[in-house]
């Protein structure tokens, strides 16, 4: 498969009796331990994918460093038709984007998928060295174990760096592949990017701006790796590739073909070989691991990586913004309804709010007067990671409010850096209108609230994938029998995300805490989690840190599961059921702390959601409309939770430290520094 960003294979045949080596690094959760076994699979196709060395998406399986040897012969896959056995020419540069996503979604009935005609060449032999995943607990230990098998190992045709294709370049992770390309040093040249978790629906005809997206995280990536370069820079090869066991012919096939690119672009690699002399050795051991470092060692790191990256480093302690008035979102149906226009919150950047997240009653009293009661309005926080969906959803949900308003591409991230900059407020009205399927050709609803329960997995694929000719979305006409449903008016308070990656998360942090208080009343906290995130330490930190500064508002908590592609939900896929299940338990944990829900602990709701596919496909955006309505009706049902707003409580959350504060205090001072050096 022809990757985004091309690259040229040496295609020489490879010598008899080579061993070629391949090192698989990458943040934990990123999928090293799937590709690995999706090789393994690929070279011998009587192995079965092992899901118990998997991850579950929220915790790594991989303890330690492993060694995996096969054999293969490097061949190409093709699609054909069953009917007529041509080959089908799958070119996804060209023809229709919802043509392309019907053959993806194409099952096994029609079109199967077989060995490429063409010679075959000799097997050759393959050592992948598996490692534990970067961003882990005991990343000290794990990393030593790491650079222990890279020593032993030695040579190496392909060092593959796996990224998950969601995941922000957050500070720790830049941190951490920047201590791998100081370990790396000498064997850069054979470095290469696989970008997993890639929907192909999305990545093989991508928008303008993903593919610039993707393109440019490419660059940064490579840069990180390559550093201060003379000449042109160019950035490393990269692939794209959704690892799945699904039965799907044309995806198996793209899969199958990238698997092959990859181990074909070992092969026409020379070898790099480890220096390990006692001199190399020696710098090796004095290269400080970034869970060692002090507040000063890793901004100096930092301000490094981005000063590589050609970044502009924003100035946080910069004057604040003045607000802009935004416009209400209103219903345009057959009920009327009336809304209030809402302010949108900047970054509150002062010294004092940063340094010492100074919350003070009187602020508070000052601007509560602005602010909606909770009888007109209900109140929705939503809290999230950076790039967790956010600002997607909150475009779906003024899509759901009114059916005229066109989802705004530019608010929406990248999947690479945070996008949203501000807190921002602002209000929909709905009379909350259910959404129901109906079959074009008979005339009947469909019935898409229990579609995971449709026994026949092929069944429930051909509906999610059925287009508009087939199926047609409509809103359910209300019972006329019954009272008329009130417009109800809610207020959206919008965050930037957590772990924010341009080095604002205290900031922030001060920011979302002092417009908590001035809202005072909520009627839900919707957070809003990755489907595809693993739970890092510093993503952990992060949710302890807001668990604590909402002390008291745990009732009204609900999280929401984006990136979750609705083809995994059917009841026959237990894993994916199964790995859900265990992430809301991590997640829920950290709000509910040691309490469990047999001891009056709080078992909180969930929602899961696929806001990232196509528009064109009327089963999945009734799934997606239905999944927002029932959101807002929890927010309707909620008894509203209010803050306490006693001196005692203000003075409690001023003493909760953010994580990353003590990294804010060594990076004003170590910004001063230079800038006096500079003056």
């Amino acid at each position: 498969m022809a990757n985004l960003i091309t690259h040229v294979f040496l295609n020489r045949s490879p010598p008899r009796n080579q061993k070629y080596s391949v090192l698989v690094l990458g943040k934990t959760q990123a999928g090293k331990t799937a590709l690995v076994e999706h090789i393994m699979s690929y070279a011998t196709p009587s192995h079965t994918v092992d899901q118990s060395l998997l991850g579950d998406g929220t915790f790594s399986k991989t303890e330690r460093t492993r060694t995996a040897h096969t054999k293969s012969s490097l061949p190409s896959y093709e699609v054909y038709d069953k009917a007529s056995g041509s080959t089908i020419d799958f070119n996804p540069d060209e023809g229709d984007e919802e043509d392309i996503r019907d053959l993806l979604f194409t099952r096994e009935d029609n079109i199967g998928l077989r060995p490429a005609p063409g010679a075959v060449s000799d097997a050759v032999e393959f050592e992948l060295l598996n490692t534990p995943g970067l961003n882990q607990d005991q990343d000290v230990v794990q990393a030593a174990d790491i650079v222990d098998g890279i020593i032993s190992t030695r040579s190496f045709n392909l060092i593959l760096i796996v990224v998950n294709i969601h995941d922000p370049l957050t500070a720790e992770q830049l941190l951490a592949l920047r201590y791998y390309s100081k370990i790396l040093r000498g064997l850069r040249s054979n470095i290469a990017f696989l970008y997993t978790h890639a929907d192909y629906d999305l990545y093989l005809h991508p928008s303008e701006n993903r593919q610039l997206a993707l393109a440019n995280k490419t660059r940064s990536l490579s840069r990180i790796f390559q550093g201060p370069t003379s000449g042109d820079f160019e950035p490393y090869p990269s692939f794209t590739i959704a690892l799945t066991e699904k039965n799907l012919p044309v995806v198996q096939c793209l899969m199958q073909n990238t698997l092959r690119d990859i181990l074909q672009l070992a092969v026409s690699n020379p070898p790099v070989i480890m220096d390990t002399s006692s001199m190399n050795l020696e710098r090796i051991n004095r290269i400080g691991h970034p869970s060692d470092f002090d507040g000063l060692q890793r901004e100096m790191s930092l301000a490094y990586i981005y000063r590589e990256l050609h970044l502009q480093m924003k100035v946080v302690c910069g004057p604040s913004v003045p607000s802009a008035c935004l416009k209400t979102i209103t219903f345009t149906g057959a009920f009327p309804c009336t809304s209030s226009t809402m302010e949108s919150v900047k970054l509150d950047s002062t010294p004092g709010s940063i340094i010492d997240n100074t919350l003070t009653v009187q602020g508070s009293a000052a601007t509560a007067d602005r602010t909606p009661t909770a009888e007109s309005r209900s109140s929705v926080l939503v809290l999230g990671r950076t790039q967790s969906g956010k600002s997607s959803l909150m475009q779906h949900m003024k899509k759901y409010a009114d059916p005229t308003y066109s989802i705004d591409q530019s608010v929406l991230g990248d999947g690479n850096t945070s996008r949203t900059e501000s807190t921002k407020r602002f209000c929909i009205s709905s009379n909350l209108p259910a959404y129901e399927i109906v079959d074009n050709a008979t005339g009947m609803t469909v019935d898409v609230q229990n579609l995971h329960a449709i026994q026949d997995e092929f069944d429930f694929h051909e509906l999610l994938s059925g287009r508009e000719n087939k199926y047609t979305l409509r809103m359910v006409t209300p019972d006329p029998s019954m009272p008329s449903s009130d417009c109800v008016e809610f207020q959206f308070l919008d965050t930037p995300g957590l772990n924010d990656t341009d080095h604002r998360s205290v900031a922030i942090a001060a920011n979302i805490v002092k417009e908590i208080l001035r809202t005072q009343s909520f009627n839900l906290i919707l957070v809003t989690v990755s489907a595809l995130s693993p739970l890092t330490v510093e993503y952990r930190l992060e949710l302890e840190y807001y668990a604590k500064v909402l002390q008291g508002l745990h009732a009204n908590i609900a999280f929401l599961y984006t990136h979750v592609d609705y083809a995994n939900c059917h009841h026959s896929n237990i894993n994916h059921c199964e790995m859900l299940s265990r992430r809301h338990g991590a997640f829920s944990d950290i709000f509910r702390g040691t309490k469990p829900i047999s001891a009056g602990g709080v078992e909180f709701k969930h929602f899961t959601i696929d806001l990232l596919s196509s528009s064109k496909r009327p089963v999945v955006q009734c799934l997606i409309r239905n999944t927002l309505r029932e959101i807002l009706q929890l927010a309707v049902a909620n008894s509203p939770v209010v803050v306490d707003g006693h001196w005692s409580n203000i003075a409690r959350i001023q003493a909760i430290d953010h994580p990353d504060k003590k990294n804010l205090v060594c990076r004003k001072w170590f910004r001063a520094r230079q800038a006096a050096l500079a003056a």
